[in-house]
């Protein structure tokens, strides 16, 4: 399972069967810098796109809210060979690294800058682009082009004007943290229980360890992964200085911890039905839903209804954490930082 799954439960975005939770919606939003949302799709070779903004005036390297995304990205063997270009390009923008980022799953987007030498236009200019993505070996056959817009804002993104409301909701609201005041002695002995375990979490117990078979059938998985999810909604608590304000070297651990811890259970949790068999068993499973993505939280045999129709319960307690590290984590991960990439 990847990273943006085990985000996209949390958030409250799992595939059929479970519905969407209105209390979690709005961190979404906050995490535009890291997805992009647009029409729906029809075919695999679809590219999500629409209209991004950006600052007025904003210079060279200034980053573009919003990102090119193929549907095809639900399964990232699929885009290994595939990459983006833009067609006659007149416009101060360019796609980062020239042909598009990877997260740490392989999946491809398509993320702008502004090019060298240039500037974004005064507020209410309108860019129009069109992207083609393309196969990376020559001749480079052309899999779907698509036109989208980049529009200059006066003085804030929407992003801007959204995270901070964001922000300000996920502070005030126990459940967002999980109820769990890190600060002080307790949050040096989680960082240091984090650090010291490749970025597992004390509350996650045995899960972590777990076989694919194990994950289907021992008793406890919810425990465990609410468990996980609470240690981890103490660090959002303490990053957002609830408990106090950090200083420099105990945010930036925290934060660290935040990517590993996050990474960690995103490799421990089953979403896909292929997170709960082995290698043979999966293959040989009669069951046309088997790929669905989600689709082994949704009808996990160890959850209850309640629990995969109720997805919150394993949502909340990561808001704030999410909220917090975010735009950092994003545009770390613009920078080639591994643990930033990882967090996605």
């Amino acid at each position: 399972m990847s990273h943006h799954q085990l985000l996209g439960v949390m958030l409250g975005r799992t595939t059929r069967r479970c519905r969407h939770d209105d209390r979690v919606r709005s961190l979404v939003i906050l995490l535009a810098s890291c997805v992009v949302v647009s029409s729906a799709a029809t075919t695999q070779e679809e590219v999500f796109a629409s209209r991004f903004d950006i600052v007025a005036g904003a210079r060279e390297g200034a980053v573009v809210h919003g990102r090119l995304n193929p549907r095809a990205n639900r399964n990232p063997s699929a885009v290994a060979g595939w990459e983006f270009k833009l067609d006659n390009n007149t416009s101060p923008f360019e796609l980062v690294n020239g042909t598009g980022v990877r997260d740490g799953r392989g999946r491809l987007f398509g993320a702008l800058r502004v090019r060298a030498g240039t500037a974004v236009g005064p507020a209410g200019t309108a860019y129009d682009l069109t992207a083609s993505l393309v196969e990376s070996a020559p001749p480079g056959r052309t899999i779907r082009a698509v036109s989208f817009q980049v529009l200059s804002v006066a003085e804030r993104t929407e992003l801007d004007v959204v995270g901070p409301r964001v922000l300000a909701m996920a502070r005030s609201y126990g459940r967002m943290w999980g109820g769990k005041r890190l600060k002080g002695a307790d949050l040096e002995a989680r960082l240091a229980f984090v650090e010291d375990n490749a970025g597992r979490l004390p509350g996650g117990g045995d899960l972590y360890a777990w076989s694919a078979d194990q994950k289907r059938t021992e008793d406890g998985l919810k425990d465990l992964w609410v468990g996980a999810l609470e240690e981890l909604g103490g660090l959002g608590y303490a990053i957002a200085g609830l408990g106090g304000a950090l200083d420099n070297a105990t945010r930036a651990r925290t934060k660290a911890a935040i990517y590993a811890a996050t990474a960690a259970l995103a490799d421990a949790v089953p979403l896909d039905v292929a997170d709960m068999y082995s290698a043979e068993a999966y293959l040989n499973l009669a069951d046309s839903f088997k790929d669905q993505r989600g689709e082994g939280f949704a009808t996990h045999p160890k959850l209850s209804f309640g629990d995969r129709t109720h997805q919150w319960d394993f949502a909340e307690q990561i808001g704030l954490a999410c909220a917090e590290v975010a735009p950092e984590a994003a545009a770390e991960a613009l920078q080639g930082d591994s643990a930033a990439i990882g967090f996605f």
